[in-house]
């Protein structure tokens, strides 16, 4: 483009300059060549300050399209240096997580991060990032990084999933009193609780643990309360899951 500008720039300064020496020539035939110099001098000098000024305003276009180009790439440079950044933030808090590492010696276990729980999403639910491609199938168990059972994978797609608590609220499941082999059933009520409807004569109290009935005696919850005032001759027996459910970033699920 500067090339072109300077060309046709001092290709017109030429022409311009013949034309005023022609007319010159048939119109005063004996002006003398100083004249003619004389006159025709300020067109060489414009020629001259064009082809200098030409460059100048052609490299100045070029020039600010480069600068362009070239902030508009460190711009995406810098973008991507952030989002990299994060990532590794997020993988060094990770690796300082005690339940993710927990987790990572278990090789029964496929690793999966929660995008979303309580309050964010109703219904003791909570949505992982893991499905399909990594082995995650309807009706596998979930755990916490401590080992508690927390639920089962109730949906799945190729790259997610999402697992409803047992403590979502009126889903019925067995779970055991560790203490004495009793199998009770657990009732959820929402916000990781359980609710239970024994005989006021039922040995269950405070602290009790309450384990799943497979062989393995997961932890599924802990009783905090026994509610003996009701009328009739039954009591309700209230009991929770362990752990802070909703503040868990990793979860483990059954392969």
């Amino acid at each position: 483009m500067r090339k072109y500008l300077q060309k046709n720039m001092a290709l017109s300064v030429g022409v311009l300059v013949f034309v005023v020496c022609i007319l010159i020539r048939l119109l005063a035939p004996r002006a003398s060549a100083t004249v003619l110099q004389d006159i025709a001098k300020p067109f060489w000098n414009l020629r001259q300050v064009t082809s200098q000024i030409m460059p100048s305003i052609a490299g100045y276009f070029t020039s600010k399209n480069a600068l362009v180009k070239e902030n508009q790439m460190l711009q995406t440079e810098g973008y991507n240096l952030q989002v990299k950044n994060l990532e590794l933030s997020g993988q060094l808090v990770g690796l300082a997580n005690p339940d993710l590492i927990k987790l990572t010696h278990k090789p029964d276990m496929i690793i999966t991060k929660v995008l979303a729980a309580p309050p964010y999403v109703p219904f003791d639910i909570l949505h992982l990032d893991q499905g399909q491609s990594t082995g995650i199938s309807m009706g596998k168990t979930v755990y916490s990084g401590s080992g508690i059972e927390l639920g089962v994978v109730n949906q799945v797609s190729a790259s997610g999933s999402m697992a409803i608590l047992f403590s979502s609220p009126g889903y019925v499941s067995q779970a055991t009193v560790l203490r004495t082999g009793l199998v009770i059933t657990l009732t959820g009520s929402g916000n990781a609780n359980f609710s239970t409807s024994l005989p006021k004569d039922t040995d269950v109290v405070v602290g009790d643990l309450l384990v799943d009935t497979t062989a393995t005696q997961n932890v599924k919850a802990q009783v905090y309360y026994v509610d003996v005032s009701t009328d009739g001759s039954f009591k309700r027996v209230l009991s929770r899951i362990p752990v802070d459910v909703f503040s868990e970033s990793w979860v483990g699920i059954s392969k």
